[in-house]
This record gives C-alpha cells, sequence and structure tokens, in this order.
C-alpha cells in the first residue's frame, strides 16, 4: 500500500496527570472527534471546546489521502479529521478513543488508525465511523498497512508486528527473523503478501508471505530508520535519523545510502518510481529521480513536520505539531498554511463584554472575538511580546509586555504608552479605566492614575522578579513572583508589605484576590497556595504536578487553574479538592479567564483558545 503514514517518531512525553479525567470536547467547528459530556452535571467538569485555530492546535502525527482530494490526518486525543477539498477544510471525525494516533491508512472503504496503549480503530464506510478493535497488546503501535477490506499489518515497540486477516476482529503476532529486536516505525505493503518494515538499528524486514516469514535485508547505515514508502516491487526509500535516505531499485536486495546532513527525517511518500517527498523539521525535499537527488524547500516552519503526502507532481501537503498544515501547488517552491487562525503562543485573556473576548502573545499578537468565541480575528499591534491584557471598560484595555499599549476601542486600534526604563512587564491590573499597575522583573511596579498618560514607580519592597499582579478593588492586591515573593498593599499601592509567610521558593506565576481576606496563587511544580488573611500567611492546596500557569476564582470556593501540557483543574470547595477537566490538549496553557462560573476561556501554545461552557 503506498500511503504517506505515521512519521513523527521522537516524540515529547505527555506525563498524564493522577486526578480523574473527564471526557471534554475539543474541536474547531465546535463538534467532538470523541464521544464527549458530562451526564452527571457535575460543576467541576466543564466541556472544553479548542475554538481557535482551526481545525486543531495539537500535534497532528499521520496523513491518507484516497485521490487527490479526499484524505485524512490523525493526531493527539484521538482526533481525525477528513478534508473532500484537498486540503483547504476540514471536518472532524467521531473516534473511540482519546489516545494518541500516530498512524491512519486506507484500502477501499477500509480503514485503520493506530497509536498509544495498543491503540487500534478500523472503519469499514470511508472514514465515517470507527470502532475500536482489541490488539492484544499494550505497545505504542506506530504505523499501520490496509492491503483490502479485511487484512492489515500494525507494527511498534517492543518487536511488535501483528496482523488481521478478518477486518481487524483478531490480531496474530508475527516473528522477525530469529536475533532481531526492534522498536518497528515504518510498515508498507504492496498487496497481501508483499511488505517492508523498518526500525531501529537500521533493521529492514521483508516478506513475500503475508508476513508468515520475514527476511532480514542488507543495510550498512545503523540509524534509526523512521518510515519506508516503496512505489512498486522494486523501488522504495526509507528514512530515518541524522538525514539518512536509503533508496532502492531491486525491491531491497540492495540499499543505496545517503545523507541530506540534516535531522531526523520524519517522512517518505512515492508518488511514482521516480517523484518522492520527504520532510525533516521544518523543511520538505523532493525528488524527480527515485531519491538519488533532493531538492529543499523551506515549509516556512519552524516546529516539527511529522508526515507529508504527494497529491500531485506538483502538490503536496505536509502536517506536523501544534496543528501544522500547510501544502504547496508548485512543487515547494511556496507553501501556504491550511490552519485558520493564530498559531503564536497566547499569554492571557480578558473579557472587555460579554461578547467581546481579547488574547495577547507572541510578536505582538492580539486575537478577538465579537461574538463570544465563535470566530477570531488576528492583528499584530507590535513586533514585541505581550504577556498580560486587562480590560477595565468595554471599550478600554492595557496590554503588557515589552512595551506597553492600550486602546480605547475595544482593540481596533492600539497605542503605545510604555514608561521609561528598560524593562519587562509581565502582568497588568485594571481597576477603572484610569488607574493601571504593571509588573516587572527586579520588583518593579509602575502604577499609572490617569489612563497610562504617566507612571510613576511604587515601593514593592521587593527586589525578586514580579510575575503577577490582582487587586480586588483598586485598594487591595498582591503581586507575586520569583523565589516565592508575595507583596501586598491595602491602600492602592502607596505602601507595599513583602513579609508573607508560608510560600515557598519557587517562582509564583499567577493570583487572584477573590476578597479583602481570600486570595489564591500558583507556580511552577504544581504550587497551589491560599490566603485567608489578606496574603499576610498562605497554606498548601493539592493540585497537580504540572506547572500552574495561571488561575481564576469566580467565587469564594469555585476556581480553576490551567497550565503545563494542558492542565486545567477545577474546584467547587475552595481548593480541598480538585477534579481534572481533559482540555483534550498537551499544549501549555498561560491563561484564563471567567465571566460566570461555567463560562470562560483558556490560550496557550500554538495559538490554542479553548472555551469552557456547562454541559
Amino acid at each position: 500500500m503506498n500511503r504517506s503514514g505515521l512519521k513523527h517518531r521522537i516524540r515529547e512525553a505527555v506525563t498524564l496527570l493522577s486526578i480523574p479525567f473527564f471526557l471534554s470536547a475539543c474541536s474547531g467547528s465546535g463538534e467532538s472527534p470523541t464521544d464527549s459530556g458530562n451526564p452527571s452535571g457535575d460543576p467541576t467538569v466543564l466541556d472544553w471546546t479548542c475554538v481557535s485555530p482551526t481545525p486543531t492546535p495539537n500535534r497532528l502525527f499521520g496523513s491518507f489521502f484516497m485521490n487527490a482530494t479526499t484524505g485524512f490526518v490523525c493526531g493527539e486525543f484521538g482526533e481525525i479529521w477528513m478534508t473532500s477539498d484537498a486540503g483547504n477544510s476540514w471536518s472532524p471525525v467521531p473516534t473511540p478513543t482519546l489516545e494518541s494516533l500516530y498512524d491512519i491508512g486506507f484500502s477501499g472503504t477500509a480503514g485503520i488508525a493506530v497509536g498509544t496503549n495498543g491503540t487500534i480503530i478500523w472503519s469499514s464506510d470511508s472514514g465515517a465511523t470507527w470502532t475500536a478493535r482489541a490488539s492484544g497488546t499494550s505497545q505504542t503501535l506506530e504505523a499501520a498497512a490496509i492491503a483490502d477490506a479485511n487484512r492489515a499489518w500494525v507494527v511498534g515497540h517492543a518487536g511488535t508486528i501483528v496482523n488481521t486477516t478478518n477486518a481487524g476482529v483478531t490480531w496474530t503476532p508475527q516473528s522477525p527473523p530469529a536475533g532481531i529486536t526492534a522498536i518497528w516505525y515504518g510498515v508498507d505493503f504492496l498487496d497481501a503478501n508483499e511488505g517492508w518494515v523498518v526500525g531501529t538499528g537500521g533493521n529492514i524486514l521483508m516478506t513475500k508471505t503475508g508476513g508468515s516469514t520475514w527476511t532480514q535485508q542488507t543495510n550498512a547505515d545503523t540509524h534509526n530508520l523512521s518510515d519506508v514508502d516503496f512505489s512498486g516491487p522494486l523501488t522504495g526509500i526509507a528514512v530515518g535519523l541524522s538525514g539518512t535516505i536509503l533508496w532502492t531499485t531491486d525491491g531491497g536486495t540492495t540499499w543505496q545510502s545517503q545523507s541530506q546532513g540534516i535531522g531526523t527525517i520524519s517522512a517518505v511518500h512515492m508518488r511514482s518510481a521516480t517523484e518522492a517527498l520527504v520532510v525533516s523539521g521544518g523543511t520538505a525535499y523532493f525528488s524527480t529521480d527515485g531519491g538519488a537527488n533532493w531538492t529543499s524547500s523551506t515549509a516556512g516552519e519552524s516546529g516539527t513536520l511529522n508526515d507529508c503526502v504527494m497529491l500531485s507532481s506538483n502538490t503536496a501537503i505536509a502536517i506536523g505539531n501544534g496543528g501544522t498544515l500547510i501544502k504547496t501547488t508548485d512543487t515547494g517552491t511556496s507553501w501556504s498554511p491550511l490552519q485558520q487562525g493564530s498559531t503564536e503562543t497566547l499569554w492571557d485573556v480578558a473579557y472587555a463584554d460579554d461578547n467581546t473576548i481579547l488574547a495577547v502573545g507572541a510578536v505582538g499578537t492580539v486575537v478577538r472575538s465579537l461574538d463570544g468565541g465563535t470566530t477570531w480575528t488576528s492583528q499584530s499591534v507590535t513586533s514585541v511580546t505581550l504577556y498580560g491584557v486587562s480590560f477595565p471598560t468595554a471599550t478600554t484595555g492595557y496590554a503588557v509586555g515589552e512595551e506597553i499599549h492600550k486602546t480605547t476601542n475595544t482593540g481596533d486600534t492600539w497605542s503605545g504608552i510604555t514608561p521609561s526604563g528598560p524593562t519587562t512587564f509581565w502582568d497588568v491590573a485594571t481597576h477603572t479605566d484610569q488607574n493601571v499597575w504593571a509588573v516587572a522583573s527586579g520588583g518593579r511596579i509602575a502604577h499609572s492614575n490617569d489612563g497610562g498618560t504617566s507612571f510613576a514607580d511604587q515601593t514593592s519592597n521587593t527586589t525578586s522578579d514580579l510575575y503577577a499582579v490582582d487587586f480586588l478593588d483598586g485598594v487591595v492586591g498582591i503581586a507575586v513572583g520569583r523565589d516565592g515573593a508575595v507583596t501586598r498593599t491595602t491602600d492602592g499601592g502607596a505602601t507595599w508589605a513583602a513579609n508573607a509567610t508560608g510560600v515557598p521558593t519557587v517562582r509564583l506565576l499567577a493570583v487572584d484576590v477573590v476578597s479583602s481576606t481570600l486570595a489564591y496563587t500558583g507556580g511552577d511544580s504544581g504550587t497551589l497556595l491560599k490566603s485567608t488573611n489578606g496574603g499576610a500567611s498562605w497554606t498548601t492546596l493539592p493540585v497537580a504536578s504540572n506547572d500552574v500557569k495561571d488561575l481564576v476564582f469566580t467565587s469564594a470556593g469555585t476556581g480553576t487553574v490551567i497550565g503545563a501540557q494542558g492542565l486545567i483543574a477545577r474546584t467547587t470547595n475552595g481548593g480541598s479538592t480538585w477534579t481534572n477537566n481533559v482540555s483534550l490538549t498537551s499544549n501549555w496553557l498561560y491563561g484564563v479567564v471567567f465571566r460566570a462560573t461555567s463560562s470562560g476561556f483558556v490560550v496557550g501554545g500554538a495559538g490554542t483558545v479553548t472555551e469552557a461552557t456547562m454541559p
């Protein structure tokens, strides 16, 4: 079978939290690619929907096109997306799993996708619906090849090679030649009999008996191989670490080797005996002579491309981390994004009114929704990163970072109002459209009482970098930062006290002042603290081992924390216990805002904007 297949082999480990998971929704269209919901009505469990960018901000690993227009991609959290217009638009396909899917393939109407924890799902209706199959293994499954409606092969870790002859109902282990042990990363079958697998140590196996027997093929290159694709019984290409490219014109009896002098080549797709495409990092390489020579094409992606497919001699699609979907129609001379929406890291988010939400991030990015989060637009107001945003009124807002910017028209336009002195401001708090505090490195707290026309530094009584600040009413405020720094005021910042007790020496990255006595703060290594005396002393709360990047409480007892590796956790009892909500993203999350107890937004890496609603 000629397919593009899975190709990101060196994967980042994602540590799952030890808090109970509840399924939620995450898809660009508001539909869920998995079964979802909160049938119990538990107020600690919200539905979360990724609303930008679309189709997904998550890592995509595998792709397959049935023809020049109809194709599928798969990735984290059981996501499968389908296109019927050559990638210009995508629709989510429901699946029965939350496991990462690393490869997907079809033969006629039969389809297969495989992934972590021995996951195999099967489709008999051209990918419209999917059913879980018992693989008989818990090993990570890296790649699949499907020959017809009944027969398929799956390979993976711990030397796993299994095949089915009854549409995935049962799977039978197959054995490589004695003495060969490998992780198998790639597999390709031309028909029900002839196929190849590749893996660690440069191992290449070939079968002409449907896998009942396998023969090792000679290959002098010992680099790990990540993928293999054959255009026919004679011509094939295998790729792997250190830019390794192997090609054969005799069915693998002999393999010729070269290196592009680059990092890991994740994927290869042969469109014909002469036309081939590979991807490595953010670069694509095209060959017109069966793999002997290659022409590089910068795809404009700084991240990792995990897979690729050629739709014609000139047209190709590549996929990767952060939901990357790019397309060329001129053999790589130029690439266009198929993903809609900003993919820049977003650091903070705020409501301007019930329907208007704004988030700020890298390279001066401001994304905005005017319809309650249904659609989003992006603008760049500066070339530097913005870390914090606050709207005291529906029209006036402040964004801070390496500069400070102000809008008086709900973000239509912004003007710079940066106070003097070289520094980076990490967060901003406002009380009215005139009263503004911005915190920075070195314990700096800059305050304006005239809407940013002028700023004066307040004495924070700490030299630690301050990363977060919050004010209750323009009078009671707390700022937190490096090495457990906590400084508090009860007079609008005229004086600050930095003598809090019970605070560990970690970076504190978030703070929420709920009342004149009640406050919460969080930071590195799952640190979460609560104060009931205005920030004078703090007690530790249990939440997770992941870094806490932001938090918000809509009442004394109901709150949400977010952070590393997609952490979203909720409490309704003041933090005594927490329930982890499945965010359906492993991107780091940095900013959270709630307008009501069950209505809010979270933003983070790869431009992730996720909306919370009560099921």
